[in-house]
């Protein structure tokens, strides 16, 4: 009966990250087709999510079998509610990246008056590498590293923030159609620092899987002290 139940373990953990890897993918893809204008590789983000979707529920539904077959207790029982945790985050990051994706093809069809590549790539940049080192964390069960990720989550919020400064200066007048120019790039700044704040939340649950403490919103009670 262990044997069983640590081979169902190894699996939900090589489940999930695959599923990362996939997510992962296509944040990097709905970034570049965003910045680099590409619309078909827009719409082949949009098509993959449907792997993703699926991928997402067989997850969950094989986390659910263990917590009915093997009763797990302490450890085991922590791996397999972090499993679940991690398995929503990412399934909502893949949307996300969808809902670049799409932004990127409706920008595409249209002519950029201001070039705004360069900050969108560093923020890029920068959530991204949270995305990857969160799913890094996991994979080494490294709590170290996951309170580096958290730790980058503010730069992120000022990125976000600076953008939409420079949006509003660029698209808010001027232009054929200032509001629906301005509201799609500011989207997709907004879905950048989504997938950074998913990327913390994976961290917090890596940090709970370790050490069985919970973290989560602690951070928010630091900013409000600062």
């Amino acid at each position: 009966m262990r044997i069983h139940f640590e081979n169902a373990l190894e699996n939900l953990k090589k489940e999930i990250i695959k599923l990362g890897g996939m997510v992962e993918d296509n944040v990097k893809d709905a970034v570049r087709s965003f910045l680099e204008r590409d619309k078909a590789l827009a719409q082949d983000i949009i098509k993959r999510d449907d792997e993703i979707d699926q991928m997402e529920i067989a997850i969950e539904e094989e986390c659910l079998k263990i917590l009915a077959l093997y009763h797990p207790v302490a450890s085991d029982l922590r791996f397999v509610i972090v499993v679940l945790k991690i398995n929503n985050d990412l399934e909502r990051i893949g949307d996300l990246a969808v809902n670049i994706a799409k932004k990127s093809r409706w920008l595409a069809e249209r002519e950029q008056p201001v070039d705004l590549s360069d900050v969108y790539r560093k923020m890029a940049a920068k959530t991204t590498a949270m995305l990857k080192e969160a799913l890094d964390s996991l994979v080494k069960r490294d709590p170290i590293l996951a309170d580096a990720v958290i730790a980058a989550d503010k730069e992120v919020n000022k990125m976000k923030r600076q953008i939409r400064k420079l949006v509003i200066s660029a698209y808010g007048s001027g232009t054929n159609n200032p509001s629906e120019m301005m509201f799609r790039y500011y989207a997709v700044a907004r879905n950048l620092e989504n997938i950074a704040d998913l990327a913390t939340s994976i961290a917090e649950e890596v940090i709970y899987l370790e050490t069985g403490k919970i973290i989560r919103h602690s951070h928010l009670i630091n900013e409000l002290k600062e």
